[in-house]
């Protein structure tokens, strides 16, 4: 018996039950992608403590810390399962270490260089980045929007878009359940997105804001790598990722309200364990918080001024 038919046909039905959407694609994407061309076809009782070992010192330099962390996690599992079962006398994954590591990218953006995409990017593009910044979401969130979720001075996020096998659906729930919930959209914002809607005339609410042109959900990895990093390039603004923007708005959020308010509009899970996000009101400290970051960038812009020549399609 391989790993792979193992990991396939036995621990993951064992784990449908217990695990979300969002948690069994995260699990299958990682073996999927670090373990399985490596150990796919090596059968269990061949595995060697020493094989696994060295893998998992290659996948923290050439990776990260944290996939390294998942990777030594999930197989773990998988081979402490086996041997429950009687596939295996011993588990081989029994106290591997991480060793050293890359270390992780903690690229955020200045003002200055978001104002200089702000003020670069046009039409779509142009939104599909203020909303990034400004109500930081994750990709799989934003491009799972919703005309319908679109309600006065907030966004709701309820919905994820996830990379998955062909043939599922691309559409789930959202990273976590704090994730769920609402979003506050400064009026600057709002006035974009209503007038968006205007040009694209949706033919009712439940179609997608940023859509294919079949009307299915934007692949958030597609759109990234061919559209916006390379157009953040051109303006020069190098290193665009989507966690660098999410990054950029906890961090300027500093000094504009409480460190709750900007914890509220990333919706991490560790303040959120009294109330259900999901119904939750925004408070008016946030808003007041998103509105003075937004002030911010408006006056940079000001400063620049409109140059059409400076912008990018």
């Amino acid at each position: 018996m391989t790993f792979e038919w193992f990991w396939q046909n036995n621990y993951l039905q064992m784990k449908k039950g217990e695990w979300s959407e969002a948690t069994r694609s995260a699990v299958e994407s990682v073996i999927k992608r670090h373990v399985l061309p490596v150990f796919g076809q090596v059968k269990l009782s061949e595995l060697s403590k020493l094989a696994l070992q060295t893998h998992l010192y290659d996948v923290a330099v050439k990776w990260s810390e944290s996939v390294a962390k998942k990777v030594r996690v999930y197989v773990k599992a998988a081979l402490e399962e086996a041997v429950d079962q009687g596939y295996l006398s011993k588990d081989p994954a029994r106290k591997l270490a991480i060793g050293k590591t890359r270390k992780p990218t903690k690229r955020n953006h200045t003002p200055d260089e978001l104002c200089r995409l702000f003020d670069g990017l046009v039409g779509e593009n142009h939104l599909i980045l203020r909303i990034f910044v400004m109500a930081a979401l994750r990709p799989g969130e934003q491009f799972a929007l919703k005309w319908s979720d679109f309600r006065d001075d907030t966004l709701n996020v309820e919905r994820a878009v996830r990379r998955v096998k062909k043939g599922e659906d691309r559409v789930g729930d959202p990273k976590t359940e704090g994730s769920v919930g609402k979003v506050y959209l400064p009026v600057s914002l709002q006035t974009e997105l209503a007038h968006w809607k205007e040009v694209v005339r949706p033919s009712d609410d439940n179609e997608y804001i940023f859509r294919s042109r079949n009307g299915t959900p934007r692949d958030a990895h597609n759109y990234l790598r061919r559209h916006l990093k390379p157009l953040a390039e051109k303006l020069g603004v190098p290193g665009l990722t989507f966690q660098s923007l999410r990054r950029s708005f906890a961090t300027l959020m500093q000094g504009k309200g409480t460190p709750k308010d900007a914890q509220t509009q990333l919706r991490h899970k560790d303040i959120l364990t009294t109330l259900n996000v999901y119904t939750q009101p925004i408070p008016a400290s946030v808003k007041h918080s998103v509105e003075a970051l937004d002030a911010e960038f408006l006056k940079i812009l000001g400063e620049i001024g409109q140059q059409p020549e400076n912008s990018v399609q």
